[in-house]
């Protein structure tokens, strides 16, 4: 049972590991995009690509009934027992109903188009959404089977390919065919995906289809829908700020100045939020065998290195930020910095969520997600109808990072017995990065800034280590994972 645990353990650090590693290597061209298409856009343009990205990420969330969930609770059960086919067949019948899902959902957008015409689109953006729904759809299911079967390295790949075809589309479409070529850019990145996923997972799709029993896929997909709900809503929180900025102030300047802050929120995030999903495979390995205080020491870990780089993150953003922002992207774009301030402050209860998350899978508890979610979504509404009339983009940060707040209070609440043990460390994390904090009073130039970051970076580190809240022997073990790989 040892040689099995630790043989576990080696594999579970190694998938998290060359995850982290594999999604570090988006950023690059993350970078680049955040850097080049404002600037390349401008503000107004900008402001409408936001919104047209907006309103696709809320209809692709809309079509999503927790597809992520279902494979990554039920494809490790059957390959741990040898059901190989039946993993097959799960694929199978939940790609047959997410086609007639999303089929559904197109004529629905074009209908209502038709009937009232969608704020600030044109027909020819309807076809573009259209055919972005569905590549996005199909290469969804995809990876989300992959991620099932545990392959973390092409499941992370997905993010580096994302970020690269979305730079190099998106500014080349744009420099020529302007904003339309731009969203063809974004419907091209998606089909280039989709190409992958089909191709790392053809001899899946591309074999004998057994007829679809809709009694049998029927408990997978309600155990998806459980989780639909709540997942709509978590994506409403993260996408739909842009909408209720122009629905309260109907600038497109001020959707850029919120939608540039709050990417910089989803894309560190996003990242973290994906390192504790990959654990969910190996974690169901363990809840399957009642071992909850391994799941405990392995959230616990996980959440307390995600903390140390949102910190960092942070860091970065009042250290550089002003610079970085006036002058790259240009003084137009300065009153990001207001937003980001704000908005980015959500990192913490955001990673409380994503643990909570977690759990909610493994116990098969969708009801705690749906409740927290909509608590959080509802405060955020309120208070962007309060406060952006009065602060305009910046009001919709402060709404959201209420939102946030509420949702990982809740969540701390509903699973405050393991949160007690997780959070002892994380603790530690948030409270030496708030003794810190009084440093950013201090305005300096450019020069200055970046020594003041590194400075502060470096006894923030040095600080965990001494009071052993981050230790080299995790270090050691992420290197023995790799040097000894498993058959896992």
């Amino acid at each position: 049972m040892k040689d099995h645990d630790t043989e576990h353990a080696r594999h579970t650090v190694r998938a998290v590991s060359l995850g982290t590693f594999l999604r570090i290597l988006r950023y690059p061209f993350v970078l680049l995009s955040v850097a080049i298409i404002p600037r390349m856009m401008g503000d107004a343009t900008y402001g409408k690509y936001a919104y047209f990205m907006s309103v696709f990420l809320i209809l692709d969330i809309f079509s999503d009934i927790g597809f992520l969930q279902i494979f990554g609770r039920f494809i490790p059960e059957c390959e741990a027992s040898g059901e190989h086919e039946k993993a097959k067949n799960l694929l199978h019948g939940i790609l047959a109903f997410a086609l007639i899902l999303t089929a559904v959902l197109i004529t629905a957008v074009c209908v209502v188009h038709a009937v009232h015409p969608i704020q600030g689109f044109s027909w020819h953006w309807i076809v573009i959404l259209s055919a972005v729904l569905l590549f996005t759809q199909i290469e969804g299911i995809l990876f989300s089977h992959i991620y099932g079967l545990n392959q973390i390295a092409r499941f992370s790949a997905k993010e580096i390919m994302r970020s690269a075809f979305t730079f190099f589309l998106v500014v080349g479409l744009f420099f020529f065919f302007d904003i339309e070529g731009a969203l063809w850019g974004v419907a091209l990145h998606e089909f280039l995906l989709m190409v992958m996923a089909l191709i790392w997972t053809r001899e899946h799709v591309f074999c004998k289809w057994e007829p679809i029993n809709p009694r049998w896929i029927w408990p997978y997909l309600f155990f998806g829908i459980q989780f639909y709900i709540p997942a709509f809503l978590f994506g409403m929180m993260q996408r739909s700020g842009n909408v209720f900025v122009q629905m309260f102030t109907h600038s497109s300047e001020q959707v850029a100045y919120f939608d540039v802050a709050n990417q910089f929120l989803l894309l560190a995030s996003s990242f973290l939020g994906l390192l504790l999903a990959t654990l969910v495979p190996s974690l169901t390995k363990l809840h399957i065998r009642k071992e909850r205080e391994t799941i405990e020491r392995w959230q616990g870990t996980a959440m307390t290195y995600c903390g140390v780089i949102a910190f960092l993150a942070y860091n970065a953003l009042m250290w550089l930020g002003d610079h970085v922002i006036g002058g790259w992207l240009g003084e137009e774009f300065l009153p990001v910095m207001d937003n980001a301030m704000v908005i980015v402050l959500a990192m913490a209860p955001m990673l409380i969520a994503y643990v909570g998350m977690n759990y909610t899978v493994l116990e098969k508890e969708p009801g705690v997600y749906t409740k927290g979610v909509t608590l959080g979504i509802v405060v955020m509404i309120v208070t962007c109808a309060v406060l952006i009339p009065r602060m305009n983009a910046v009001g919709a940060s402060w709404a959201s990072l209420a939102g946030y707040s509420t949702l990982g209070a809740y969540f701390y609440y509903k699973y405050r017995r393991q949160f007690s043990a997780l959070l002892k460390r994380f603790g530690a994390v948030v409270v030496v990065g708030a003794c810190l904090s009084p440093a950013y009073w201090i305005k300096a130039n450019l020069t200055m800034s970046v020594m003041l970051f590194l400075g502060t970076s470096l006894a923030y580190v040095a600080l965990l280590a001494a009071f052993r809240v981050v230790r080299w022997s995790d270090v050691q073990k992420i290197r023995a994972s790799f040097l000894k790989p498993d058959a896992a």
